[in-house]
């Protein structure tokens, strides 16, 4: 199982991109096919998710994550909301 490095403050970013576009926990659940109950606890950094699954959140919630892998270890640069192309 991949691990992010400092994930708290990684997952606190993708929670405040969540929270400025509007995103409920459960749209996030709806989106990236996980519970809700695991979206909450990972939001209240309970619990340690698996690269994959914040790789989901983030996803769902149309935000892009910048990372490199070295040593087995998540090493995440950046996260930044998705721009939409204009019509």
């Amino acid at each position: 199982m991949l691990k992010v490095e400092n994930w708290q403050i990684q997952m606190s970013i993708i929670k405040e991109i969540a929270k400025q576009k509007g995103f409920t926990v459960q749209e996030i659940a709806n989106k990236s096919g996980l519970l809700a109950s695991t979206i909450k606890r990972v939001f209240d950094l309970k619990f340690e998710p698996p690269f994959e699954v914040f790789l989901k959140i983030a996803d769902a919630i149309e935000a892009e994550v910048l990372y490199s892998k070295i040593d087995g270890k998540i090493e995440i640069h950046n996260i930044l909301p998705k721009i939409k192309p204009l019509t």
